[in-house]
């Protein structure tokens, strides 16, 4: 179809006439593979363009999927001769723009617009997502609770009063939060056969519990192969303590009763394995050399992990008391989560909106419509799914009812279950293990090799990374008993490059231990490690270290060559202090930090003052930030005129003394005009305003990161042009939404400055997914997954 040139797998997985699974390997090509399988069912079948269904992950991902097929189709209309094929070349390129190229959420929201009767819905339904989603809930949660406390004739009052003296309000608001963002598995306990039915009594949940414990710890206890393990670690150890672990293990029985097989390997494995899952060496010597029991010590940790609490509450002589107690503690979460659940459907249905969890579930219910789904199954020929390792069971219940499951159509899967990195969304990597069954055995075919394709060749990776991510990877993802459970398949490289790459171990000091009892020890440990990651990044830069871009060509290394990979935000600030110090330009992208970053905390101090002059600690941190750089001596001196109640009213005062500086006497002329004008103007237009009054462009100019910071506050007066375009002006209100998004987890990049800038990437694993970069850090190892 162009000059690209496939391997044999990828050739394999180009086949239209049956179902495929295709496990795609990082970096081996697996977009070029769905762009040319979308392309060959257009071009070599009598398909058209509306029969295709492509789901993507993000929108990103479709607006870029779509771009590559536009691309590939230009290059085919530019060199194709015959006649027949031009004409269905010119028939993708001009219906393109109406391929059902989306995420799931917006295929779903498509077949619901086109079924509204049937599915109960208003056809104008408006999308609920993102923080707005998240404050309806919250408001929801609230809500259920507070309309609870006001009726106290009610049997859930007295116990919602015990459930908040034991719980707190906030950890039962967080608590109904996570039920809402399960809907899904929590329906399925409230429903008639659910655990929770209104008729199952305390009792049968009670042993239900106990049975699911029992299964649970026997599981691991009644699998002797940690024995093996420990007999294999011990065998020439001659510690006292090994010899008490033998000792026990000479009283293992198969025939024991539970009790006592749970209690031996409960002694057994504690005295093994240190609290981190360690081989102890009091067991088994100071000097003995571990790595040759890494294999065994993983298979003992692994069902430890597993079952160590669960066996430490069952035995507890209270046991009864602690289910009983949470028993209580659940029935009432479970009665405000019903409750919750209606507000916020209520709310929603007031303003016609739906949310990711109400698409999917309405297309489900929609598809259990016989007539609707083979309408739908009789028009889609073809239906193909990027990423779907981060698939779930209810998209799953969705796609196959559109193939009759698996008996019409055209099942098309890509991804990577080993890159399953987004549990937190509710994705299910089994999904994936499932899928690929399911086609290997359509239309009662056990073994076709054809129907599941691995794409090794990674075209991303040089040779000794691919030897090193073979080596970790292998042993930790070995083949396991468990159904479904994700299998490593060895990366080959494809990359056409000789050179050999290197992998460098950037190590704390000799002797340094990760001790999390000691706070100010562990702040040095991670100050000194951001230290070595800056020094690095320096001595690349300043040797002029090669390296190979997509040209292939070596050239010296450059800031923008360099990515740091971080799970979370937590050690972003020393990252940021530490480059600062050293004059390494970088940029912080990829869904961490914008809202925690000291210009929007400055801008946030700023609404907050305006909305209430009595909030003194707003009003200080406005006063020392670059809006008017009030020194820290000079807020002492206000600070301590006792005539007066609050800072406003001391800072007033103040600045009519001889005492005041020209800062502060500024700052109090700009403030009082700003109070008059903050709830009679638009947001966007007071920022503006407080722009030009204070000067903080120029201010920040001078300072680091003075382009990263205006470049966030531009972001923000795009946020705030959309809240206002969703109805919203009122300042209090675009203020708690602020307040949500400062405190919460919102996963929001900082701003880019400008494409190509020369700058180090900061960024999140789960957003540096389908990226590539010359120099990779990865920080924090020490740290348990």
């Amino acid at each position: 179809m162009s000059e690209t040139i496939f391997t044999e797998s990828q050739k394999q997985a180009l086949n239209l006439k049956q179902h495929i699974s295709v496990t795609a390997n990082a970096g081996s090509g697996k977009t070029t593979v769905l762009v040319n399988r979308f392309l060959e069912a257009l071009l070599n079948t009598d398909c058209r363009i509306e029969e295709i269904v492509a789901i993507t992950f993000t929108e990103k991902a479709a607006s870029e999927l779509k771009r590559k097929i536009a691309e590939s189709v230009i290059i085919r209309s530019k060199s194709e001769t015959n006649s027949e094929l031009l004409k269905k070349v010119e028939y993708v390129h001009d219906h393109l723009s109406s391929a059902n190229i989306s995420t799931i959420h917006a295929f779903c929201a498509q077949l619901l617009r086109q079924f509204p009767v049937e599915a109960n819905i208003d056809f104008a339904f408006t999308i609920l997502e993102g923080v707005d989603r998240n404050i309806l809930q919250n408001d929801s949660v609230v809500e259920s609770i507070t309309k609870t406390l006001e009726d106290s004739s009610t049997g859930i009052y007295s116990e919602l009063i015990f459930t908040l003296r034991n719980l707190g309000k906030k950890e039962i608001q967080n608590i109904l939060s996570t039920l809402l963002e399960k809907r899904e598995y929590v329906e399925k306990m409230i429903e008639p056969s659910g655990i929770f039915s209104t008729g199952n009594t305390d009792d049968n949940i009670l042993k239900y519990w106990q049975r699911n414990a029992e299964e649970i710890i026997d599981s691991v206890v009644n699998n002797t192969d940690w024995l093996n393990s420990v007999s294999k670690i011990l065998v020439s150890s001659k510690s006292k303590s090994a010899e008490s672990i033998i000792a026990n293990i000479s009283q293992w029985d198969e025939n024991l009763p539970k009790t006592e097989k749970c209690s031996l390997y409960y002694n057994i494995v504690k005295n093994l394995l240190t609290k981190e899952g360690n081989l102890n060496r009091n067991v088994i010597g100071r000097n003995t050399d571990t790595s040759e029991f890494f294999d065994d010590t993983r298979n003992i940790r692994d069902g430890w992990f597993e079952v160590k609490e669960i066996i430490e509450t069952v035995t507890d002589k209270n046991f009864g008391t602690y289910q009983r107690t949470l028993l209580r503690f659940s029935r009432t979460l479970v009665e405000l989560y019903k409750m919750a659940i209606e507000i916020y459907d209520n709310k929603k249905s007031e303003m016609s909106y739906l949310d990711y969890d109400d698409l999917q579930l309405l297309t489900r219910r929609l598809l259990e419509n016989d007539d609707i789904r083979k309408r739908l199954a009789d028009k889609y020929k073809y239906i193909m799914i990027d990423e779907y390792q981060d698939t779930n069971f209810l998209q799953y219940e969705i796609f196959l009812p559109l193939l009759s499951r698996l008996k019409t159509g055209n099942l098309f899967i890509v991804g990577d279950p080993k890159q399953s990195i987004f549990g937190f969304r509710n994705a299910e990597v089994e999904v994936f293990e499932r899928t690929k069954y399911d086609i290997a055995n359509a239309f009662e075919i056990q073994t076709d090799k054809q129907s599941n394709i691995v794409l090794a060749e990674s075209f991303r990776l040089l040779t000794d990374i691919v030897c090193f991510v073979n080596l970790v990877f292998s042993s930790i993802m070995k083949k396991s008993k468990q159904e479904y459970e994700v299998e490593y398949d060895e990366l080959i490289k494809g990359r056409k490059n000789p050179a050999h790459g290197k992998i460098e171990l950037i190590l704390s000091i000799p002797g340094e231990t990760d001790n999390e009892g000691d706070k100010k020890k562990q702040s040095e440990l991670i100050a000194g490690e951001c230290e070595m990651i800056a020094r690095r990044i320096l001595n690349l830069h300043q040797t002029k270290h090669q390296i190979f871009d997509r040209t292939e060509i070596s050239r010296d290394f450059q800031f923008k060559d360099a990515a740091i990979l971080i799970r979370s935000r937590t050690h972003l600030k020393q990252l940021e202090k530490c480059f600062n110090k050293f004059k390494i330009p970088y940029i912080i992208s990829g869904g961490i930090g914008f809202y925690q970053t000291q210009e929007i905390y400055d801008f946030f101090n700023y609404f907050q003052f305006l909305l209430n002059n009595h909030d003194d600690v707003a009003l200080v941190g406005l006063l020392r930030s670059p809006f008017f750089v009030v020194s820290d001596s000079e807020l002492y001196e206000i600070a301590n005129i006792s005539l007066e109640t609050n800072f406003w009213n001391k800072f007033i005062t103040y600045v009519k003394t001889e005492l005041a500086s020209e800062y502060a006497k500024r700052a109090a002329i700009i403030l009082n005009d700003n109070i008059n004008y903050a709830t009679r103007l638009p947001i966007p237009t007071l920022v503006h305003r407080i722009f030009r009054q204070t000067g903080w462009l120029g201010t920040i100019s001078g300072i680091d990161r003075g382009d990263q910071s205006k470049s966030n506050v531009e972001k923000l007066l795009r946020i705030a042009r959309e809240f206002e375009g969703k109805g919203f002006t009122n300042l209090f209100d675009f203020v708690e939404r602020l307040k949500l998004l400062i405190s919460g987890e919102m996963r929001e990049g900082q701003a880019n400055i400008e494409d190509g800038e020369d700058a180090v990437q900061i960024l999140t694993i789960h957003s540096a997914k389908g990226l590539e970069f010359p120099v990779v850090f990865v920080p924090f190892l020490n740290k348990s997954f």
